[in-house]
C-alpha cells in the first residue's frame, strides 16, 4: 500500500515517515517499500543493484526549476513498488502550479495513497519551532555534529529574540496548511505529535496498512530494544540542554541569579575534583580544590584536558565571570571538543541507560543506515532537536511571543486555545521528564 504524509513541517512528520518505512521492512508486502523525501521537489528513476530493479528517489535540489507535476505523476504510476511519500504544504505552494495541475495531481494522490495528516495540539510550540527554524535553517538534524552546529551557539551566546511578526506568520501558515488539507485531500488518519510521537509503534502498527499481516512485528522483535527506548537513546546521546544551561548565563536583559551561579560554582568544583580523582594516575596527587589543581604540573593539566574533565572548570569560570558581570567564555588552549564535553556532561543515570541499551541501539542504527545505503529511505531517522523546555531556555522574549499567540488564538478558536506561562511551563516540564527522568532506567526486559 502507498502512504502519503501531509505536513507543514515542524510536527514530527519526517520522523514518522522514516519510522513507518522501517516498520514496513519488518513485514511481508508483495512489493518493495521505498520512501521519498518530498514529492513536490521531484523524483528521478535509477537502477538499484541491491533490489535488481528500477526505483525512484527524491530530487532534494530541484536546481533551475521544479519538475512538472504531470511528470511526477507518470513516474509514480510506472514504479513497481510501494511508496511512502511526504507532501509539504509550503513547498507545494512555493511551486505556484496552476489550479488545473494541482487538482489533477491531488486527485491521483487521493486515489492511490493512504493519506495521513500531521498536526500539533500545542500550536504555540509549533509556531515557536518554525520561528527558530527560520533562524537556524535546520528543519531536522541527523547527527550530533549537525545538532551542535545548528543550535548550541545560540544557547551559548545568550539565546535569540523572535520577531513577533515572524511568529504570527508561522501561525497563519499553520492555519493555511489545515485549510489546504481540508480542501484537497481525503485524510484517513491523523498523526498528532504530542500523542503519537512518544508511542510511535502504537500509532504505526494500528494503521490499516498492516491489517493483512499474519503477525505484527515490533521494533523489539527485530532489534531487542523498544522503539521508544531506541529513540530516547537517539536523543540522550545528543542532549546538551544541561551543558547549554550553564553556558547560557546572559539571556538578553535578564539579571543573573547570583545565588544559583554560586551554587553552580560549588557543584562544578565538586564534580571536577571527583572526576579528577577517578581518573588520576598513581603518581598524581589528590586534590580538594581548584587551587590544588592550579598548582599541578602542566603535564598533568594537559592529561586532564585529554580526559575531558576540565569541562567542569570551564563551567566554573563561566559562572564566576557571570557573577562579576563578564559573560564571555574564557579562551583556553587544549579545549576538549564540544562533542566530547557533551559525553562528560551526560548524567550518570543516563549513562547507565545508554550503556544498558548501547548494543541494541547500535544494531538498529546500523540497520537503518543500511536502508539509506540501499535507497529504501532517503535519510536516517532524525534526532529530536529540542524539548519545549529547551526552546523556552533559548528564546529570550518567550512571554512576548506567548502574548502574540494568545491574541491570535482568541481570533482562531476553532484551531487552538490561549495558554498562560504557568501551563506552558507545566507542559514543558512534563515533556522533558518523559525524555530524561530516572524511570528510563527501568529494565523493560
Amino acid at each position: 500500500m502507498n502512504v502519503l504524509i501531509l505536513t507543514p513541517d515542524a510536527v514530527g512528520g519526517t520522523f514518522m515517515e522514516i519510522m513507518l518505512t522501517v516498520y514496513m521492512q519488518f513485514h511481508s508486502f508483495n512489493k518493495p517499500v521505498v520512501e521519498f523525501h518530498d514529492l513536490v521537489l521531484g523524483v528521478e528513476e535509477y537502477y538499484s543493484p541491491e533490489l535488481k530493479k528500477m526505483l525512484l528517489r527524491s530530487i532534494d535540489d530541484p536546481g533551475q526549476g521544479y519538475q512538472n507535476l504531470n511528470d511526477i505523476t507518470n513516474l509514480l504510476k510506472q514504479a513497481d513498488f510501494y511508496k511512502v511519500a511526504k507532501l509539504t504544504h509550503y513547498m507545494s505552494i512555493r511551486r505556484q502550479d496552476s489550479i488545473k495541475d494541482q487538482t489533477a495531481f491531488y486527485r491521483y494522490l487521493n486515489d492511490n495513497f493512504y493519506i495521513i495528516s500531521c498536526r500539533r495540539n500545542n500550536v504555540f510550540e509549533h509556531a515557536l519551532s518554525w520561528s527558530i527554524n527560520k533562524i537556524t535553517g535546520a528543519l531536522n538534524v541527523y547527527s550530533i555534529d549537525h545538532k551542535i552546529n545548528s543550535l548550541f551557539l545560540l544557547y551559548r551566546d545568550g539565546g535569540i529574540r523572535i520577531d513577533p511578526l515572524s511568529l504570527q506568520q508561522s501561525l497563519e501558515s499553520y492555519k493555511k496548511y489545515l485549510k489546504w488539507v481540508e480542501d484537497n485531500f481525503s485524510v484517513a488518519s491523523y498523526y498528532i505529535y504530542e500523542k503519537d510521537s512518544t508511542d510511535i509503534e502504537k500509532f504505526i502498527l494500528s494503521l490499516p496498512i498492516f491489517k493483512g499481516q499474519q503477525t505484527k512485528v515490533s521494533w523489539k522483535d527485530v532489534f531487542g530494544i523498544t522503539a521508544s527506548d531506541w529513540n530516547k537513546c537517539h536523543y540522550l546521546t545528543s542532549d546538551f540542554s544541561s551543558l547549554a544551561q550553564q553556558y547560557n548565563i546572559d539571556q538578553g536583559n535578564r539579571i543573573p541569579d547570583h545565588g544559583k551561579l554560586e551554587k553552580l560554582v560549588l557543584e562544578n568544583v565538586a564534580q571536577f575534583t571527583k572526576k579528577y580523582n577517578d581518573v588520576k594516575g598513581e603518581d598524581w596527587p589528590n586534590i580538594d580544590s581548584v587551587a590544588d589543581y592550579e598548582n599541578l604540573p602542566q603535564s598533568i593539566k594537559n592529561e586532564c584536558d585529554e580526559f575531558g574533565i576540565t569541562y567542569f572548570l570551564d563551567q566554573l569560570y563561566i559562572c564566576k565571570n557571570a557573577i562579576e558581570g563578564q559573560y564571555q567564555m574564557p579562551v583556553k588552549k587544549n579545549m576538549v571538543p564540544l562533542k566530547e564535553k557533551l559525553i562528560t556532561a551526560i548524567s550518570d543515570q543516563h549513562k547507565d541507560f545508554l550503556s544498558q541499551h548501547r548494543e541494541n541501539y547500535n544494531k538498529a542504527s546500523q540497520s537503518i543506515q543500511q536502508l539509506v545505503s540501499t535507497g529504501i529511505i532517503n535519510k536516517t531517522v532524525p534526532i529530536k532537536k529540542q524539548t519545549l523546555k529547551d526552546k523556552m531556555l533559548m528564546v529570550q522574549n518567550i512571554e512576548e511571543c506567548l502574548e502574540v499567540y494568545n491574541i491570535w488564538a482568541n481570533n482562531n478558536s476553532e484551531i487552538c486555545q490561549p495558554i498562560d506561562i504557568e501551563k506552558l511551563t507545566h507542559d514543558a516540564t512534563n515533556e522533558y521528564n518523559k525524555w530524561t527522568s530516572s524511570n528510563l532506567l527501568v529494565n523493560k526486559d
